[in-house]
């Protein structure tokens, strides 16, 4: 199905398609939208808690400290 999406002339333009197959394996369809590039922008932005910050820095530390293989 994903090849279809991306070959078939219909939808292989290079645009973001967002698909659903639906129905069963007998009797299904392909259903295809086109999807514009701005509603994949997340429209508004949280600051991450201290928690989150924390855990990063703390990762930061320990790949300065011994490397990804830790």
């Amino acid at each position: 199905m994903i090849l279809r999406v991306l070959v078939e002339p219909q939808w292989g333009n290079g645009s973001i398609v967002e698909t659903q197959k639906i129905g069963d394996k007998k009797a299904s369809k392909v259903v295809v939208r086109d999807v514009q590039m701005e509603r994949l922008y997340p429209t508004t932005f949280v600051k991450p808690s201290e928690r989150v910050i924390q855990s990063r820095q703390n990762l930061v530390r320990q790949i300065q400290e011994s490397g990804m293989r830790g």
